[in-house]
C-alpha cells in the first residue's frame, strides 16, 4: 500500500496495514479479510478464487484486487462492495499493481511484456457516468460502516440500471475494457443469521450392512461431500472422498457427508453447535474423522465433543489444532510424528490451484468410564478462526 507520497504498492500474501493504519488486510486459503485496527473487528471477509495480489489507494477509497490472470476488481475497502472489473487489453497475467500518489490512476504491468497499462480513474468514472453506469462511490477515503441489517452487501444502488460491458481510454490512449460487476454480491461475514436446518440433499443412504458401532450421521450432516461450504468457491469440496464404509487410519468409518460449524471468521450461516448425536452404546473409545478450515495456532482448542454418559456425567474432548486436528488444506503430504493422525489425503480443483493437498484426521477419545453407556455427543465450535467439521464417528 505504501506511503501517500510514494503511491501504493502490490501486496502478494503478507498481512498489510492501510496507509492510515486504520485497517489490516489478511489473506488465508481462498479468503481475503479486512480488519479495523482500533477494535480488531472484522469489517468483511470474502472468498477470492485464483487470488494473486491486491493494493489499496493512498486515500483509502479503493482496493484493487487481481483475481485471475488479467482481470482486476475494484472494491470499497470499508465494506467490500464490488464496484467494477477492469480487463487488461492482453491475455498476459498481471504481476504488479500500483495506484498513483493522488489515487487518480491505477497502473498494471503484465508478466513478460514491456508494457505498462494505466487507467485514468476519474476519466473511467466520467465515461461510466455518461452511460449511466458510474459506481457512485463516495469521494475521498472510504470509512463506510459494515451493513448489519442484511445478509448481503449490495454491489450497486437499487436504482442503478443493469450494467453492460464498455470501453474507455486510459491516459496513454489504449482502449481498456471496463466490466461492471458480473457476479452475485458477496455474503456479509458480520451479519447475524439463523442456523439453517440440516440438509440431507446429496447425502447417500446408509449401507444396510454397517454395524451400529459406526454411528449413523446421515440426519446430522449439513453438507454433502461434493458440496462446498456456503462462502467457499464451488470446487472446494470433498467430492474425491469415497462415500460409504471405508477403513481410514486403521479404523472403519461410515462417511457420507460432513457437519461443519462456523468460526469467528468463516461460515457465519453455519451453526455454532450441532444437535446431540444419539449413541446409546458402551465403548472404550470413540474415533472422530475430522478437520478444520483455516488453521489456528498450535494447541488452540478449536472444537469440543461434549460426551454425555448414562450416569448423567459429561466429558469434554477438546479438538486441539496441530495436536489431534489440523487444517484440511496442507502443503505437505504427510504430518510429523507429533502432529494429528493423518487418516486420508486427497485433492480438489481449488486446492490444486493453490498447490495444496486435502487432509482428514483421526482424533480419539479414551473413555474414562467404559462401563457406562455413552448416550449422546454434541459437536461444538469454540469460535476461533478455525471452522471445524466432522465426517464420521466410530465407537470401539
Amino acid at each position: 500500500m505504501g506511503s501517500p507520497s510514494k503511491g501504493s504498492r502490490t501486496w502478494g500474501g503478507r498481512p498489510q496495514f492501510s496507509d492510515d493504519r486504520r485497517r489490516l488486510a489478511v489473506h488465508w486459503g481462498s479468503h481475503l479479510a479486512l480488519y479495523e485496527t482500533a477494535t480488531w473487528r472484522p469489517l468483511w471477509t470474502r472468498p477470492v478464487e485464483d487470488w494473486q495480489m491486491f493494493t489499496q489507494s493512498p486515500d483509502g477509497s479503493l482496493l484493487a484486487l487481481r483475481t485471475d490472470k488479467n482481470r482486476i476488481r475494484l472494491l470499497v475497502p470499508g465494506d467490500g462492495t464490488l464496484l467494477a472489473t477492469l480487463e487488461m487489453p492482453n491475455t498476459m497475467p498481471v504481476n504488479a499493481l500500483a495506484f498513483s500518489p493522488d489515487s487518480t490512476r491505477l497502473a498494471a504491468a503484465s508478466s513478460g511484456m514491456d508494457e505498462l497499462f494505466v487507467w485514468d480513474l476519474p476519466a473511467v468514472r466520467r465515461e461510466l457516468a455518461r452511460l449511466g453506469l458510474d459506481w457512485r462511490a463516495p469521494p475521498g477515503p472510504t470509512t463506510a460502516p459494515v451493513q448489519r441489517e442484511t445478509n448481503t452487501i449490495a454491489s450497486t444502488p437499487p436504482d442503478t440500471p443493469k450494467q453492460e460491458k464498455g470501453e474507455v481510454a486510459d491516459s496513454g490512449g489504449k482502449q481498456n475494457p471496463v466490466q461492471p460487476p458480473d457476479q452475485p454480491p458477496p455474503k456479509s461475514k458480520l451479519s447475524a443469521s439463523p442456523a439453517p436446518s440440516l440438509a440431507t440433499d446429496g447425502i447417500p443412504p446408509r449401507d444396510p450392512t454397517a454395524p451400529p458401532l459406526l454411528l449413523d450421521l446421515g440426519s446430522y450432516y449439513n453438507l454433502a461431500l461434493d458440496k462446498a461450504a456456503p462462502t467457499e468457491v464451488v470446487d472446494n469440496h470433498l467430492g474425491s472422498l469415497h462415500a460409504g464404509l471405508q477403513r481410514l487410519a486403521d479404523v472403519a468409518f461410515d462417511v457420507r457427508g460432513r457437519l461443519q460449524l462456523r468460526s469467528s471468521r468463516l461460515e457465519p450461516n453455519l451453526p455454532v453447535s450441532g444437535p446431540a448425536i444419539e449413541v446409546a452404546l458402551k465403548c472404550r473409545r470413540l474415533h472422530f474423522l475430522c478437520a478444520v478450515a483455516c488453521a489456528s495456532p498450535r494447541g488452540t482448542r478449536v472444537g469440543t465433543m461434549l460426551i454425555r454418559q448414562g450416569d448423567h456425567t459429561e466429558s469434554e474432548f477438546g479438538l486441539l489444532c496441530g495436536l489431534n486436528i489440523a487444517d484440511w488444506w496442507c502443503v505437505n503430504k504427510t504430518e510429523g510424528a507429533s502432529g494429528p493422525v493423518l487418516a486420508w489425503t486427497g485433492t480438489n480443483a481449488a486446492a490444486q490451484r493453490a498447490g495444496c493437498h486435502l487432509h482428514l484426521y483421526k482424533a480419539t477419545w479414551e473413555n474414562p468410564h467404559p462401563e457406562q453407556t455413552v448416550e449422546s455427543i454434541t459437536f461444538r465450535s469454540e469460535l476461533t478462526q478455525s471452522s471445524p467439521f466432522l465426517l464420521a464417528i466410530t465407537a470401539e
